[in-house]
């Protein structure tokens, strides 16, 4: 089978841990086959790229890609038409390098480094320019000679052996990072530069300012860009892709560009730093780029060396359009098994906490009603709350007051609140289903995929009275006949009566499941709610316990737990009365079922 692409350099700023988010944050004429055409004119490690050109590469027909840099444009078009030329390269340093005994730390001279300094230096070699530039020594050569073949070589082994995986020139734009103590330095990927060459075919490839490389950008474009980072105050920053600045000036032109281009009818997106983590006043941005949308998402940096400055913080994705109807937006219908199960996987290894910050929801009553808060916040506001009423508590030290509800038990449902508002407002059809054709479900693992809770809520039927059920078998096969699992990784942080927002938060969602329950399965469902009904129709329903069928049902029990609570709901019975204020029962999937589907999936 053959692998996905991936970047071929370590980039500082690469987008890779970013790219659910930025998927999520794509504009929706990608998917629909609106948008034909693709330009990222600051392409870079080219991670956003290859996402795109993978996944959606059926849909977009035109792919353009370009640099400033010009040792990118050389590598990748290396890489698209003389990639044979380019492995007998590579091969060839590498086995110069890979026999020479490895750098130890505090090394200041050996075999590895003199020849990773007898490259740099052939790297950095003038003569390069007769290459690089026009006779002007200012226009960058588009047409490649043979010796840019070894040139891309230079490019990626440098890369691998160097200090970090680092890219960095100086203002003379010579390469100046220093060898690095890699054991066994993957020089030659063949099988991802195989990979990156499939990819990259039919891709429009150019180099120049990005300025000079929108020319055929249109209302059926999207364009991309990730700049040089706005550096934050007293933290670690890199700007140093190539010799040409990226300040506040080139900040300013961007942001003018981006609104040209929002006037041809284009759909765009900008990453770049936030300055509001080091700074809640700085309005940098948020000035800049008024007129659009604003997303505050969470990354994490790692190309800093030192250890300690590798930590998630917000970067900022900008656009000129909505968030597309996949993160809490009234109206999302996925309407078939394969849409809702893509939506759901692309959110796969995200924590609570940054998906709950992307999803608003209105207030309609209670103590938020009227506002409209993320997710987040409403969770935020409970936990001051609770810790307010428990402080008032305490204080009026008064043992027979009622103490409040921790917060575990204020935000029982909130995990599932945040999945179910991934793909919008409920569906409500007539066929009672959470997502026109699935029912959607959630349940809790440790980290060892070992479900938490004894059961998994699977559904829930109104009870009237002893002879007067709600239920029938053709309610339970409609109501299970196709279900979407979304596991949620949970810690102890967030659970118990000390569950914390963060911790609540750090909940991380697992992979999706699709269940549909067989023939068989859907019968022995039925006859298990059949055993509880002639329980009831025998004695009492007050007096079913879910103990009582744990032994004897194969799939259904009872759940015990909030069975007599009377719910403002109404119910039709068969005989045309309406009955008010019914009592519900829910029914449970045993754990040891759960625990074979997830071991399935799993496999």
């Amino acid at each position: 089978m053959a692998s996905s692409p991936k970047p071929v350099l370590k980039w500082a700023g690469g987008k890779r841990q970013l790219l659910d988010v930025i998927d999520a944050h794509l504009p929706p004429g990608i998917k629909s086959g609106e948008i034909t055409r693709y330009h990222e004119p600051m392409i870079g490690g080219g991670a956003v790229f290859f996402h795109i050109k993978e996944k959606y590469g059926q849909k977009i027909n035109e792919f353009h890609i370009s640099d400033y840099n010009w040792d990118l444009y050389v590598l990748y078009k290396v890489i698209q038409s003389k990639l044979p030329n380019l492995i007998q390269e590579l091969q060839l340093l590498a086995d110069e390098y890979l026999p020479l005994p490895p750098t130890q730390k505090g090394d200041k001279d050996g075999a590895r480094i003199r020849m990773f300094n007898r490259i740099r230096n052939e790297y950095n070699d003038p003569v390069w320019n007769a290459e690089r530039y026009h006779s002007d020594g200012i226009t960058l050569r588009k047409r490649l000679s043979p010796r840019c073949i070894r040139r891309a070589a230079l490019t990626i082994f440098l890369n691998r052996t160097c200090f970090n995986g680092l890219y960095r020139v100086n203002s003379k734009g010579e390469f100046n990072v220093p060898h690095g103590r890699y054991t066994n330095p993957e020089i030659v990927d063949i099988e991802n530069l195989k990979a990156v060459r499939k990819c990259l075919k039919g891709v429009h490839i150019s180099v120049g300012s990005y300025v000079d490389n929108l020319s055929q950008v249109d209302d059926q474009s999207f364009v991309y860009f990730d700049p040089p980072y706005r550096p934050l105050p007293n933290t670690p920053s890199f700007t140093d892709y190539h010799k040409a600045a990226f300040g506040d000036d080139e900040q300013v032109e961007l942001a003018n560009i981006f609104s040209e281009l929002h006037l041809r009818g284009a759909k765009i997106m900008m990453s770049n730093s936030d300055p509001k983590n080091t700074d809640a006043e700085d309005n940098y941005f948020d000035d800049l780029y008024s007129d659009f949308h604003i997303n505050r998402v969470f990354a994490r940096r790692a190309i800093n060396s030192d250890g300690g400055g590798r930590g998630e913080i917000t970067e900022i994705l900008v656009t000129n359009y909505n968030r597309s109807k996949r993160i809490g937006e009234v109206g999302f219908r996925p309407l078939t098994v394969p849409h809702a199960l893509e939506h759901a996987k692309s959110f796969a290894g995200m924590t609570l906490e940054s998906i709950s910050k992307e999803i608003f929801i209105e207030q309609k009553s209670g103590r938020f009603k009227g506002r409209k808060m993320t997710l987040w916040e409403v969770l935020n506001e409970w936990q001051q709350i609770v810790d307010d009423e428990i402080s008032d508590w305490e204080s009026l030290g008064d043992p027979d007051k009622k103490k409040p509800s921790p917060l575990s038990q204020r935000t029982k449902g909130w995990a599932a609140s945040v999945v179910e508002g991934l793909f919008g407002e409920k569906a409500n059809n007539s066929r009672k289903r959470d997502l026109d054709t699935l029912e959607l479900k959630t349940f809790g693992v440790d980290e060892g995929w070992t479900p938490i809770e004894r059961f998994l809520p699977l559904c829930a039927f109104n009870w009237q009275e002893v002879n007067d059920q709600s239920f029938s078998e053709s309610k339970i096969r409609n109501k299970i006949m196709q279900q979407l699992w979304i596991p949620i990784l949970k810690n102890e942080n967030g659970l118990g009566p000390n569950a914390t927002v963060e911790g609540i938060g750090d909940f991380t969602l697992g992979p999706p499941m699709i269940w549909i329950p067989t023939e068989a399965q859907s019968n022995s469902m039925a006859e298990d709610y059949n055993r509880v009904r002639i329980k009831v129709m025998i004695g009492s329903h007050e007096d079913v316990r879910a103990s009582n069928f744990t032994s004897i049902n194969e799939y259904l029990v009872p759940n015990t737990a909030g069975a007599n609570k009377l719910e403002k709901t109404s119910y039709h019975s068969q005989d045309g009365r309406i009955h008010n204020n019914v009592k519900r029962r829910k029914w449970n999937l045993k754990r040891e079922i759960v625990e074979e589907i997830i071991s399935l999936h799993r496999a």
